[in-house]
């Protein structure tokens, strides 16, 4: 497999106003070197890439000339409405695949078990799928709140509710340092303690909006839980593939603060050491199954899941993902590859599809002294 790159190294050390001998005295190799490169008669070693990326401070995509050298580089900041504003429609298909309903229904009314009504405070709310999924479940005269960063999501949720509704209201606020006079019964957050980079602090801003004795609450994702509950198969025979253990991809997402990819694993343990009491955690049981041959009405369901993975940021960067991310080029060679088999078998018409969705509901107790 190989990938025709237009390396940008000429540009770059011109964009820094260097010579040739300057970029060469520090990555430590010759300037004819530096020459060869900037003029294709060689390619860098893959191990001077991520140097290069570091000296001209861009990533590795920007040194292959997969992105504009005028390009700004901006560390992905996922508490950043900008980001979640372009990830919409994403976001509503990958919150297909969290939960099954029923499931729900059974935590909070046969497991929570409200017995007055409630008032629910949802942090980063989105578009308020928390509404739709446990608000119908809590007893009669509770209220939910939700807030969120992006006025975006926020309009989508009004259109979804009503911007006159009385149970159910939706608010501006960062959950970064959202503040109220009012405390609430039960404090929730789906899927963004996985991407802040101080999740202990959050979580003792969210215990501040609790009541003492009310509950908190979190769904949170395990990376390595949902990826070993993966499988494929292409008529009888199943997907087996060799590639590299992506833990040091997330062990450097994790240091670079980009995301805590076992935070559902965690959350019980951060809980307690919070002081919240009786730390309860369960798996969401929602496993997504597609059959090509007997799709039984699931085409949609199919699409859905494909855009899912097609929209997954190493799918769409490629190579520069994981070179980014401090793997080799076989490593990200066989990262590819595998991507690129796993999409070709969900176009087939004979495909079996089993997924898990890795995702951790933990809950505990703010005790009455807190």
């Amino acid at each position: 497999m190989t990938q025709k790159f237009q390396l940008q190294i000429k540009e770059l050390r011109k964009a820094k106003k260097v010579t040739q001998k300057e970029l060469a005295r520090a990555i430590h190799v010759s300037f004819q070197t530096i020459s060869k490169w900037e003029n294709g008669i060689a390619m860098p070693d893959i191990s001077y890439l991520p140097a290069l990326a570091m000296y001209f401070d861009v990533d590795v995509e920007v040194v292959l000339g997969m992105r504009p050298v005028q390009q700004e580089n901006i560390p992905q900041n996922y508490a950043d409405k900008t980001y979640w504003e372009m990830e919409l429609e994403p976001t509503k298909n990958w919150k297909y695949f969290y939960f099954n309903d029923d499931y729900l229904k059974f935590i909070v009314k046969e497991v929570w078990k409200f017995n007055k009504p409630v008032h629910m405070l949802d942090c980063a709310c989105g578009y308020g799928y928390l509404a739709e999924k446990i608000f119908p479940y809590l007893p009669e005269g509770s209220t939910y709140t939700g807030f969120d960063i992006s006025e975006l999501y926020l309009e989508e949720g009004r259109k979804r509710f009503g911007k006159d509704n009385p149970k159910i209201r939706f608010v501006k606020g960062n959950i970064l340092d959202f503040q109220s006079d009012k405390k609430y019964d039960l404090v929730i957050s789906q899927m963004i303690l996985s991407y802040l980079p101080a999740p202990e602090e959050t979580i003792d801003n969210m215990l501040q909006l609790l009541q003492p004795g009310g509950m908190l609450a979190s769904m949170d994702i395990s990376l390595s839980l949902a990826e070993e509950g993966f499988f494929i198969a292409e008529g009888n025979q199943s997907y087996e593939p060799k590639i590299p253990n992506s833990k040091k991809v997330w062990e450097k997402m994790e240091n670079q603060g980009v995301m805590n990819v076992e935070m559902g694993k965690k959350m019980a343990f951060l809980f307690q050491k919070r002081g919240l009491c009786h730390v309860e955690a369960r798996l969401s049981d929602r496993v997504f199954t597609y059959a090509g041959t007997s799709p039984e009405g699931k085409e949609e369901e199919m699409t859905c899941y494909q855009n899912v993975i097609k929209h997954l940021e190493r799918v769409q960067k490629k190579y520069a993902f994981y070179l980014n991310w401090g793997c080799t080029l076989p490593e990200a060679e066989a990262f590819m590859k595998y991507q690129e088999e796993v999409l070709r078998i969900l176009g087939e018409p004979d495909v079996f599809v089993s997924k898990v969705s890795g995702l951790y509901i933990t809950w505990g107790y703010r005790s009455m002294e807190q």
